[in-house]
């Protein structure tokens, strides 16, 4: 009993090594679906605030590896949802509608240790977001400088493609004073997107 499961232990590193001695392509673009969830980029009075409706989130990231453990990361991604401000009582009431573009630029470093074809990473950059928030007839826009931090895993059926899962903080406030020529105090709002996506290699 005990040969028999060390020879399938040792047939299983062996279907395993080839996986794990390949080095990664220099090239990766990886196309992702899932669901943001936006932070209030207003809050007022009396339990008041303004903020994007969660909605799906569409990205895509590129990168280029500069080891197998290391990649300049480039992403962009955006979403379509409701304006909605938060009413004491009324809670969320639906007053127009946001469009969001999140760019940003940055470094992966993935982490060895969890098992061929399993490996789980952490990301950070800077970059920027584009909102334009359309009320009844006002169509106003901004841009601002916005951060993200990150972590994910690679499920990897081989060293050039895979399936990749992960989350993504975006850190940035909503320039009102650029989008109304009004100088209102806004606050650095977490827009938290979960997304999953297919890596391929070139």
């Amino acid at each position: 009993m005990v040969r028999k499961t060390l020879s399938v232990v040792m047939a299983a590193a062996a279907a395993a090594a080839p996986l794990a001695a390949q080095s990664r392509p220099a090239v990766e673009v990886t196309p992702q679906i899932g669901a943001i969830v936006f932070g209030d980029m207003w809050k007022g009075p009396v339990g008041t605030s303004l903020s994007s409706a969660n909605g799906t989130f569409y990205a895509a990231q590129l990168a280029f590896n500069v080891t197998d453990a290391l990649a300049l990361v480039g992403s962009v991604g955006g979403a379509q949802t409701d304006l909605r401000a938060g009413l004491p009582i009324l809670g969320g009431v639906r007053v127009g509608e946001s469009e969001t573009l999140l760019y940003d630029a940055g470094l992966q470093l993935r982490l060895r240790g969890a098992g061929a074809g399993t490996i789980p990473f952490i990301e950070g950059g800077i970059g920027g977001s584009r909102t334009r928030i359309r009320v009844g007839p006002v169509d106003v826009r901004a841009s601002n400088p916005a951060y993200h931090v990150g972590a994910g895993v690679d499920l990897d059926l081989s060293p050039s493609f895979g399936l990749r899962l992960m989350a993504r903080d975006y850190i940035g406030r909503f320039d009102f004073e650029d989008a109304i020529l009004l100088d209102v105090e806004s606050r650095t709002a977490h827009n938290l997107a979960l997304t999953a996506g297919i890596r391929v290699g070139f």
